[in-house]
């Protein structure tokens, strides 16, 4: 059984431990401003639905920007999920958006080929 503030008392506990706290699909759903403060954030994740207009829609630009600006001033990482494209990506870039993920950048990998990789840099 859940008490109140046990979830934000669980993160705070993870993120002393050195763990890395991100919110993802930023923008959507549950995700809330309130938790940029409450909670020690390293990271926004910006909802693929997003990206997927940001070529056609100038609104959601701007809200990309305005993610992106609110993240950096938090000293936040914050990454764009779901770029497919190389206009996406300039937008993005134009938008002060300057991480990603997605398969303009790189297809997906099964767990086998990324370990084989991590294994090879380390």
């Amino acid at each position: 059984m859940f008490y109140p503030g046990f979830l934000e008392q669980a993160i705070n506990e993870l993120s002393k431990m050195g763990m890395g706290i991100v919110i993802d699909d930023f923008g959507i759903g549950y995700s809330s401003l309130i938790n940029l403060q409450k909670l020690p954030i390293t990271c926004l994740k910006i909802n693929k639905s997003f990206v997927a207009d940001i070529t056609t829609n100038k609104h959601i630009a701007m809200i990309v920007r305005s993610i992106s600006i609110l993240g950096k001033s938090l000293k936040l990482n914050v990454i764009a999920k779901g770029v497919e494209t190389k206009e996406q990506l300039k937008v993005l870039l134009e938008n002060e958006c300057h991480q990603g993920q997605g398969g303009y950048l790189h297809e997906a990998v099964s767990v086998k080929e990324m370990t084989k990789y991590l294994e090879e840099i380390s």
